[in-house]
């Protein structure tokens, strides 16, 4: 049984050793809970959001860096400019030292790769290894819609890594399919997140938002504001192969995305020809899910351009005829 409290903690030997595999230049100093950040110039408001995911079978390394990159991704939706990281890891009392040096060294390349401070954490014993990541950043932008204007619904990456990592887990996936997966959750968000701060100035982007664990359709209904109503065509709507072949081939189902379906489409408008295959595949659970984003028609072609984005549906103000439709 693991035990509770603070004696839970990895044992300060142990974890130093680990840690000093990726980081050779810090001392036993340096290994504390808090940590001093600098702020960035002229900030205006600090933006945060804490994430946690646990091992997903995948490597350890791959482990420590997806969930940096995920994390940042709430900031991302914010459109904040993120600059420090701080970080919890558990792992099991038999985790071989290495193993704990990989996640590490996956969280602090992920935290180099976008230049951020890596901040003070802490680490716990635990039934499983997993990496809890709070993310900091700047926020200096709102962004909203204007009701005479339609929009386009903007999706940075392709729907699937929680079926995938059910996959990986029932052992389903193949080694080609796998490495997509992880490419897949690697895949950063901040190109579309800067992008999209460019196009926000001049008032181009109405909404931002990013795809969780509740999935796309909860991320289009929770965001949908009174009034207006949102189209999107499900043949539109990027899915990676490997998500495609569970469902079909194996009858793969999340529980999330299950309950995701269930909980959701008495709410929105579902075309008759939508499968209860097809619903599941639209509220798949995500890790390190993409951006959605509302962009003025006018603008939207450029913006799709600038991400390599995906079009998957529009936005306009429609009192008399309100809500989420998914159409087929």
């Amino acid at each position: 049984m693991t035990p509770g409290g603070c004696q839970s903690k990895i044992c300060a030997t142990d974890l130093i050793a680990a840690l000093s595999q990726v980081l050779p230049v810090l001392d036993v100093h340096d290994f504390q809970d808090s940590h001093t950040l600098e702020l960035p110039p002229g900030v205006g408001q600090i933006q945060t959001s804490v994430d946690l995911i646990y091992d997903m079978g995948i490597g350890y390394e791959d482990l420590g860096y997806i969930a940096v990159v995920h994390s940042l991704s709430d900031i991302y939706a914010s459109l904040a400019d993120p600059f420090a990281v701080l970080w919890v890891v558990g792992c099991p009392p038999q985790m071989a030292e290495s193993s704990l040096a990989q996640i590490v060294k996956g969280a602090v390349t992920a935290a180099n790769d976008h230049g951020l401070q890596f901040g003070g954490g802490h680490s716990v014993l635990s039934d499983t290894s997993f990496v809890s990541v709070t993310s900091i950043g700047a926020r200096t932008k709102d962004v909203y819609l204007e009701p005479d204007v339609a929009y386009d619904y903007i999706l940075t990456k392709p729907l699937g890594s929680g079926l995938g990592i059910a996959g990986v887990k029932e052992g389903m996936l193949t080694q080609e399919e796998q490495s997509d997966l992880k490419t897949l959750m690697k895949q950063s968000n901040s190109i579309a997140a800067i992008r999209a701060q460019g196009f926000s100035q001049s008032g181009d982007v109405g909404v931002v938002t990013d795809v969780t664990g509740f999935g796309l359709i909860y991320a289009l209904w929770s965001n949908l504001a009174q009034g207006w109503r949102a189209v999107m065509r499900v043949e539109d709507i990027p899915v990676m192969n490997f998500a495609r072949r569970m469902t079909s081939e194996h009858g793969l189902v999340t529980v999330l995305g299950e309950r995701n379906w269930l909980d959701l489409r008495e709410a929105i408008h579902v075309s008759p020809a939508l499968s209860w295959t097809e619903g599941l595949l639209l509220s798949d659970p995500q890790t390190s899910g993409g951006l959605l984003f509302a962009v003025k028609r006018s603008a939207s072609e450029g913006f799709l351009k600038s991400i390599n984005g995906h079009l998957v549906g529009g936005l306009e103000y429609a009192p008399e005829d309100s809500g989420l439709y998914l159409m087929k």
